[in-house]
């Protein structure tokens, strides 16, 4: 049995092209949020590296900033990337599996 049937939302699964918008938004969300908090010390180092006009690798930098500010160095800004990216991904994914559904069930 498919989660959406066993779950009641065979209605909105039935509208949406057999996806489920809720379910679709969460993964979308969970999925950004990871790639942001793995790519945040990323980032950091490009910040560094345009505003203080260094001409080192972002690896250099990286190992930099851990070793002076430790953790939270490589984690600054992440609360603000998080509430600006999530949300998109969210939405994104969603749209996708709505679109998607909708090409499936017309071809």
């Amino acid at each position: 049995m498919r989660y959406d049937k066993h779950c009641g939302t065979a209605a909105s699964s039935a509208l949406f092209g057999g996806s489920v918008p809720s379910r679709d938004f969460t993964l979308g969300l969970l999925a950004g949020s990871t790639a942001t908090c793995l790519n945040n010390p990323l980032d950091v180092a490009k910040s560094r590296i345009q505003h203080m006009g260094l001409s080192r690798w972002s690896g250099a930098v990286i190992l930099e900033v851990a070793a002076s500010e430790g953790a939270r160095g490589l984690c600054k800004g992440l609360p603000a990337r998080l509430y600006r990216s999530a949300p998109g991904h969210g939405l994104l994914y969603m749209g996708y599996e709505f679109f998607a559904g909708l090409l499936r069930k017309s071809l």
